[in-house]
C-alpha cells in the first residue's frame, strides 16, 4: 500500500512539475471555462488576440475580436520577452 501510494505521489509530482515547466499545455484544457483566469494566473500565461479590421489596421488585444473576424491566439508566459529582434538590415558599400 505504501509503495503504491509511494508511485501515486511521484507520478502527481512529476505532472505539477511538466505543467510548471510547460504551462500552455494546460490552456487548451480549460479554455472558456470559469477556471481559465484562475489557471492563467497561477501559471503566469497571458493570451493575446492578433486581428486585422475592415481598415487594415492590425490590432493586438487581450480581449476577443469582434463576432466573425478572424484572428490568431497568441500566448505567452509573462516573465519571457515578447519583443520580437529587429531584422539585419544590408548596408551595401560604394
Amino acid at each position: 500500500m505504501k509503495v503504491l501510494l509511494g508511485i501515486v505521489l511521484l507520478a502527481v509530482a512529476a505532472a505539477a512539475y511538466y505543467v510548471y515547466r510547460n504551462p500552455t499545455v494546460v490552456s487548451p484544457l480549460v479554455e472558456d471555462t470559469p477556471l481559465e483566469s484562475v489557471v492563467r494566473k497561477t501559471l503566469g500565461t497571458t493570451r493575446l488576440y492578433k486581428w486585422r479590421d475592415a481598415k487594415g489596421t492590425v490590432h493586438i488585444t487581450d480581449k476577443a475580436p469582434p463576432e466573425g473576424t478572424e484572428f490568431e491566439k497568441l500566448e505567452y508566459q509573462n516573465d519571457a520577452n515578447v519583443v520580437p529582434s529587429l531584422p539585419k538590415k544590408t548596408i551595401k558599400k560604394n
